[in-house]
This record gives structure tokens, sequence and C-alpha cells, in this order.
């Protein structure tokens, strides 16, 4: 009995002996792993691009609208009836009219797709004259009708509406009596700020 203790101390002694060898082997400083070593972070090696510069768009500022086409309607017999001349107020001219200056009728030209023009005529300083076509006109053998487009540096628009006094201009020519008569009216921005019945005497145009 005595002999199998000391039998199984021994087997405990030389298990603890060869168990503690084995770890002084294995954790001695030879044998400790070293650590891993931080490596620098690896270059990009990517060429930069340089910025495109930004290019303003240039504002074009929008030029003058052209004016449209006018409408012009002539209803009565042209090679018999002559509408042509430049008319001027007959006597004085009221004060809320003081920059108009005449009517322009060109009525006689060759037959359609020309059909002539009509306009008035202002005067923005002395000896300086400004204008505005006609849009758009009903002209009949008694009936004269119009509206305008807007004066270049006025700005202003007209309209009349009235009648002829005879049938022939030319023997009124020069005469210093009334050839037409009618509202005219003064607007600007589609604002009407004057209006008058008028009337107009009758002068030749041109040679």
């Amino acid at each position: 009995m005595k002999r199998l203790i000391l039998y199984g101390l021994a087997m405990l002694l030389a298990f603890a002996f060869g168990f503690g060898v084995d770890r002084l082997v294995k954790y001695s400083p030879d044998n400790e792993v070293a650590p891993v070593q931080q490596l620098p972070p690896a270059a990009l090696n990517v060429n930069p691009v340089p910025a495109t510069p930004v290019i303003p768009i240039a504002t074009i500022a929008p030029g003058p609208s052209a004016t449209p086409n006018p409408t012009l309607i002539l209803d009565y017999d042209r090679e018999k009836i002559v509408r042509f001349g430049i008319f001027y107020i007959n006597g004085r001219t009221p004060r809320e009219f003081a920059d108009f200056d005449s009517i322009e009728l060109d009525l006689i030209g060759a037959e359609p797709p020309y059909d002539g023009y009509i306009s008035v005529n202002t005067v923005s300083a002395p000896g300086r004259y400004d204008r505005a076509i006609a849009t758009f006109a009903l002209v009949t053998e008694r009936r004269l009708l119009f509206v305008t487009s807007r004066t270049r540096k006025a700005e202003v628009e007209y309209r009349f509406d009235g009648e002829f006094l005879t049938k022939d201009l030319r023997s009124m020519e020069g005469k210093n009596k009334a050839a037409l008569r009618g509202t005219l009216t003064k607007m600007k921005n589609g604002r009407k700020i004057a209006e008058r019945v008028v009337s107009f005497r009758v002068e030749h145009m041109g040679c």
C-alpha cells in the first residue's frame, strides 16, 4: 500500500516538472513573437486633375423688336381715289400735342403686296424728328382709322379715327383748309395721355 502511494506521488511530481519545463520553453524571451510593425500608408500615385475654369455665360441683351408687318385694309378704288400727302394740324396745335408734327400717307404705290404706309411724325427737339409707323389701318373712300407702333425716343403711340372731308385731296393742297378731321389719341404704355378732335390741312409730299 505504501508503495502505491509513493508511486503516485512520483507520477505527480514528474507531471508537474514536465509541465513547468514546457511553459518555460514556450514563453522564453527568445520565442516571443515580434509585434507586427505598423506600415506607413501607401502613397497613392494619383495625378491631380486641374480644375476646369467655369466660364460665365454672357448675357445677351435682347435687341429692339422689329416692327411687325403692318395690316393695311384699303377698301376703295385705288385707281380713282388718291390717298397721298402730309397732313398738318389746321390752326393752333393743342398744348398736349406740342410734339406732334404731321400724319404722312403714302397709299398710291404699286398694287399689293405693297400697299404703302401711314406714319405719324413727331418733333423730339428743334430740327430732330421721330416717327411711328401704323401697324393697323382701315382706309375707305371716307374713313381713315389707324394705330401706330411706338416712337423710338418718346415711346409714344398714336391712334386716329376720322374722315376725309374731300374725295380729291389734290384740290385741297396748300389751301390752308381742313381736308381731314377726327379724334387723335396719344398713348404711352397702353395708357391714354391725351385725346382731341383735330382738323388737318394737306400738303404735297415730295418733289
